[in-house]
């Protein structure tokens, strides 16, 4: 397994020691069978670039951490589904960096490797690329709010399987023609099903996409995801239609249909 730990401050100190220490950084514990690798970056950069900084580093491998100084989080509220956040204050690192961020890095990285063999479990993964805008239900809420604010506490991984849980709960068949096939319902009452088929890539061209919508389209929750991956969304019997948010929080309107393809950020083909 691969994974990168981009790194944002304008602490040039901290820079230097990333660059150096390179994957040494991470406590020895966690490092069978993962390849690490650092790359410092200045938030001086635009959002855009460091847009590029993730989509690259997401392209070689398979999960992705951000390790961002207090202060400059803000850079990445347009797109905080995608990343896997931890902040640190250059102040308190700079009486002994080594062991300040191997204490630091210890839990949130290993939350990072849960989350990671999370999404390669069948049935945890239908839960964790739900599109967030229009599935409706307080448990994905939940599972968004703890992969931002509690992805380095020792309790994440109970909490994150509790709502998963909750969500595969949720799991039933349509009452008439489904078969054995499930469905994930939400609180507006439509069908969520994780397509077998492939009908391309959601698109991310600009415009009318923002940069952002590459990287919601290719990461969820730090973890490097399929981007062939889309869910039908339905009702139980009449024919679906409505207004719903895309990716880049456009509205859209979609007409009477039997089914709507819909990708994990949002993206309606």
């Amino acid at each position: 397994m691969k994974v990168a730990i981009v790194v944002v401050t304008k602490d040039a100190g901290v820079r230097a020691f990333f660059d150096e220490k390179k994957g040494a950084v991470v406590p020895k514990k966690l490092r069978t069978g993962v390849q690490y690798s650092l790359q410092p970056i200045n938030p001086a950069c635009s959002n855009d670039e460091l847009i590029k900084v993730l989509l690259d580093a997401h392209s070689k491998h398979d999960a992705v951490g951000v390790l961002v100084e207090i202060g400059y989080e803000t850079q990445l509220q347009g797109f905080l589904s995608a990343v896997f956040l931890k902040t640190f204050s250059p102040t308190d690192a700079q009486n002994g960096m080594m062991n300040y961020f191997g204490h630091n890095l210890t839990r949130w990285l290993k939350n990072l490797l849960f989350v990671s063999q999370s999404f390669r479990d069948g049935k945890k993964l239908k839960c964790l690329l739900l599109p967030y805008t229009s599935f409706a239900a307080p448990e994905l809420s939940e599972v968004f709010n703890l992969c931002l604010t509690q992805n380095d506490k020792g309790k994440f991984p109970e909490l994150l399987e509790k709502q998963l849980r909750e969500i595969r709960n949720r799991s039933i068949p349509k009452k008439k023609k489904s078969g054995k096939r499930h469905f994930l319902k939400d609180d507006d009452d439509r069908y969520f099903e994780l397509g077998k088929e492939r009908h391309g890539q959601s698109e991310t061209n600009i415009p009318p996409h923002a940069p952002k919508c590459k990287l919601t389209a290719s990461a969820r929750f730090g973890i490097t995801v399929n981007r062939d991956l889309h869910y039908n969304v339905s009702l139980e019997t009449d024919k679906i239609s409505g207004d719903f948010k895309d990716c880049h929080s456009a509205d859209i309107q979609i007409n009477s249909c039997s089914h709507i393809n819909m990708f994990p950020n949002g993206f309606i083909r």
